[in-house]
């Protein structure tokens, strides 16, 4: 093939590695973690010496190993201590790959330092996402271990084994990965001389992700403090902030709200950064630096920061208030907690002085403290009870008395000024009764629960009830007590079957001032069946719900009148209420989850743990086929609440066996792997029929799912077992239909064109036949003059490996091209990469560009890019132009 630049094998081997690699004041509340804290702290005269391995692939001894290929061994000679180096503390902090972020690949890890063994580590564990719930923290393995998604993290007191020349060997061994990603050594030390540095190190495990963003809808910033109580007057020389991060591209940082820039070090999963902060630095009270990810994911571990400060030469104490606290908001004639941080900034100790606590001019307490050391605090808690509402002058008056002699006299109050707010009702819609089974034109009588939740009665109100937008009925409530709840009854004719939100909406005339106005409205969500109708309702994803929607249309050209069948996506889904998702789940009679988000999968989980009857169909089915094991582990769970005509199915397996089954029988593998491992489990066999049908994910295949269901419910309907078609294939060259490389090249390739471009797109838009974005991309290419070499393989599949081996360079497999690239050649310049894929995370038109030696592009297309076209906004990208041919950017 004549192509006008070669790819280098370098740039396609590096795509092909990812791919293997990857499956798919707090911490990050998604993923969890550990946010930094201060761990160690003190004043040297040397300073504080830090140095590092960067794992992957950063510079080590010669003869070490770091390619994940079940043994690593990597050895790192750090760089020289100063020759008068005297260490105080010392610390050797090592992070090792596991593999994926929530699933157990053990890793044995032997840790040496100096020829000293200083560490074994058996390490097997699963780690969970907090998913923005309860406790958010690192998983602990011991007392010098935790681990954070899919990276262990280990630390070691080598105090008294640091000399001039210090050395560290790291072997792991595992059978899936262990890389080493860190080996970073942090010594303070004194050198004998008279400087005064002082120095903070702050450890911790914390994550910022793309999936908290996009889960949790939260923009998750992490941030750390370090607290200085340096002597007042001190002079600062120089301030260095340092952090080390475990991430491919470096995070956003400030200190002191001013945006930092650095010296960077960054090797392929690691990196520094460093900067100079001595214009920012507070010598008394908090120093705060944040973190935000640059890219999809960040992760960071340490940050080091020193000051190198001369004294002043004025040993007086010197007292100040730093902070006070308010909890809540204040409300008049409620009691609130006041908290006050006093401080010492002196070099000597203050004894025996009196602390105020003022309102408005008035005294409310004196407190007396009877010691406070230099550099020390002491938090202080007074219990304070407005009495008026309006503005309140809070003042804290630090040695009251003057009875301590101070270098600075001016620095003993602090003023904090309050708004009091009045005591209000807050009313709220705690409940509404809906009938169960309604019936269309049939009066019902609803009632619904209100409550006072505030702290003030309230006086006379009005309710309405709303069924979408239409009018129920109006209530008044004369009063409300505070505590106090009160029902009222309305009658409600439903007019139509469907889904029905009825809107109780409270204080409708806005007649009590509240404390809250913005929790008057409580709705329910319900679903009105049509007679005696047999209601299936089924999620998936978008590609499978076209599919599935096209069986339903052919299935319901008989069944009309007998049964009704609702589709859902895993969008539609992840958009619906619990209260809208219980409703459907509650209505039907069949449900069947074919393939469950990550974000679909916590709402029905949510659902199924409050509400758990919606699963127990007397007279039907309830079946969780494929949840989302692969990005949460313990959303297999939700597979145990698969019942058939009432029966559990699956609560006897464990969440191991389940997570098994799961991994082999998931869409996209190979359908004869699939019936060989069923043949040799033991899971029901009417479970395994429906996870048949899901994995052929055809439209036959979804028809005689359904009918199959129908049929275990008692309605004699005539229906195939799954049945693998002979046109069906899981992975290859795909353009209409399906190709070999020999075949497409002779019928699709030009050798007069110059250049040639791979697309690679998810198999499952050809079951679903939703190529119309694949296929205008192909025409876009090929009228600018390239050749196109389209693939297709299921996500998260070794078939992704094959395929694109197979099909863009002459190598026979994916064994062989690893094995050694450079023996085969390379069709393709450039890749055009699906987001459904799934070699991206982030899920927006996005540009990746590789420093190779060929500069080559890596281009990933979302869904996005088909709704531009139907809405005639679409414009033909300028590939040439962005392959590098005449520089460019994305057109748009």
């Amino acid at each position: 093939m004549e192509k006008g630049i070669k790819i280098s094998f370098l740039l396609l081997v590096g795509i092909l590695f990812s791919l293997a690699i990857c499956g798919t004041v707090s911490a990050d509340p998604y993923l969890g973690g550990d946010n930094l804290t201060t761990i160690q702290t003190g004043t040297v005269s040397g300073g504080v010496y830090s140095d590092s391995y960067y794992g992957t692939n950063g510079t080590a001894a010669p003869g070490s190993s770091n390619t994940g290929n079940n043994i690593n061994n990597v050895t790192y000679e750090f760089v020289e201590l100063p020759d008068n180096a005297q260490a105080v503390n010392a610390t050797l902090y090592v992070t090792v790959y596991s593999g994926i972020m929530d699933v157990n690949y053990p890793v044995d890890v032997n840790v040496t330092f100096n020829g000293q063994h200083v560490g074994y580590e058996h390490l097997s564990s699963t780690y969970t996402f907090p998913m923005g719930s309860g406790t958010i923290e690192a998983l602990t393995i011991n007392d010098h271990c935790n681990r954070v998604t899919s990276d262990y993290m280990m630390w070691y007191d080598v105090t008294s084994l640091v000399e001039q020349n210090n050395i560290a060997n790291v072997f792991t061994q595992s059978d899936n990965d262990g890389r080493v990603k860190l080996i970073t050594l942090i010594i303070a030390y004194d050198d004998g001389d008279s400087d005064s540095i002082q120095y903070w190190l702050n450890q911790g495990h914390d994550v910022d992700s793309y999936k908290t963003d996009d889960n949790l809808h939260i923009d998750y910033i992490g941030s750390t403090s370090f607290e200085s109580a340096l002597p007042t007057g001190s002079t600062i020389n120089n301030a260095t902030l340092k952090v080390y991060h475990m991430a491919s591209g470096d995070g956003a940082y400030t200190f002191n709200g001013n945006v930092v820039v650095g010296r960077q070090v960054q090797q392929s999963y690691t990196g520094s950064n460093t900067w100079d902060v001595t214009s920012y630095f507070n010598s008394f009270g908090t120093n705060n630096m944040t973190y935000n990810r640059g890219g999809s994911y960040y992760k960071i571990i340490l940050a080091l920061l020193t000051v190198n400060y001369t004294a002043p030469v004025d040993m007086r104490p010197d007292l100040l208030v730093s902070k006070v606290e308010v909890t809540g908001s204040p409300v008049v004639n409620q009691n609130h907690n006041l908290t006050v941080t006093i401080n010492n900034a002196g070099q000597t100790s203050a004894d025996n002085f009196a602390v105020k606590l003022i309102d408005n001019g008035q005294e409310l307490e004196n407190r007396t403290v009877n010691t406070l050391n230099s550099g020390s605090s002491r938090i202080l808690t007074f219990t304070w009870t407005p009495t008026t509402t309006g503005l309140h002058n809070l003042e804290l008056v630090i040695d009251a008395l003057e009875h301590v002699a101070e270098t600075d006299e001016t620095n003993n109050r602090l003023i904090k000024s309050l708004n009091v707010e009045p005591e209000r009702a807050d009313l709220v819609g705690s409940a509404l009764t809906i009938p169960d089974d309604p019936e269309v034109n049939h009066i019902y009588p609803l009632t619904a629960t209100i409550s006072n939740t505030g702290l003030a009665d309230a006086g006379s109100f009005k309710v309405e009830l709303y069924d979408g937008s239409t009018f129920i009925g109006r209530g008044t409530i004369n009063s409300l007590a505070e505590g106090a709840s009160a029902t009222l009854i309305f009658n409600w004719k439903p007019t139509s079957t469907g889904s029905h939100t009825l809107k109780l909406v409270v204080d409708s005339d806005d007649q009590v001032d509240e404390s809250d106005e913005t929790n008057n409205q409580f709705n329910r969500y319900l679903i009105m069946n049509e007679g005696n109708l047999i209601n299936v309702f089924i999620i998936s994803d978008t590609s499978s719900t076209n599919t599935i929607n096209m069986a339903a249309q052919e299935l319901l050209k008989n069944l009309e009148g007998i049964v009704s069948i609702q589709i859902r996506s895993d969008e539609q889904v992840e958009a619906m209420t619990a209260d809208e998702l219980r409703a459907y789940l509650d209505s039907c009679d069949i449900f069947i989850g074919e393939w469950v988000s990550t974000d679909g999968g916590t709402l029905l989980a949510q659902v199924l743990q409050n509400y758990p009857e919606v699963a127990n169909k007397e007279n039907g089915l309830f079946l969780v086929l494929e949840p989302p094991v692969s990005t949460e582990t313990s959303s297999v769970e939700l597979m145990k609440y698969s019942t058939i005509n009432g029966v559990k199915i699956l609560e006897n397996f464990t969440n191991e066996e389940l997570i098994n089954y799961y991994q082999k029988t998931k869409q996209g593998e190979l359908y004869a792997n699939i019936t060989q491992y069923l043949e040799t489990v033991n899971f029901p066999e009417l479970f395994n029929t429906a996870i048949l049908y899901k994995d052929l994910n055809d439209k036959a295949n979804y028809e005689n799912q359904i009918l199959w269901a129908l049929n275990l419910m008692g309605l004699v309907v005539e229906y195939e077992e799954p049945t693998f078609s002979s046109e069906k294939q899981a992975y290859g060259i795909y353009r209409y239909r399906w190709y070999t490389l020999e075949e497409y090249l002779e019928k699709y390739v030009n050798s007069a064109r110059q250049g040639t471009v791979g697309i690679i797109e998810s198999t499952k838009y050809v079951d679903g036949e939703m190529l119309q974005t694949y296929y205008a991309i192909i025409e876009a290419l090929e009228a600018q003059g390239l050749n196109v070499i389209p693939v297709t393989a299921y996500g998260g599949t070794s078939a992704q490996l094959e395929v694109m081996v197979q099909a863009f360079t002459s190598a026979p497999d994916y064994t062989s091209f690893m094995a050694d690239p450079s023996q085969y050649e390379i069709y393709v310049d450039s890749i055009v990469e699906m987001v459904a894929y799934g070699l991206g995370e982030d899920p927006s038109v996005r540009l990746l560009i590789f420093s190779v030696p060929s500069t080559c592009q890596w281009y990933g297309l979302s869904i996005l890019m088909l709704s531009l076209m139907r809405s005639g906004n679409w414009k033909v990208l300028d590939f040439p132009m962005m392959m590098g041919v005449n520089g460019g950017m994305w057109p748009y």
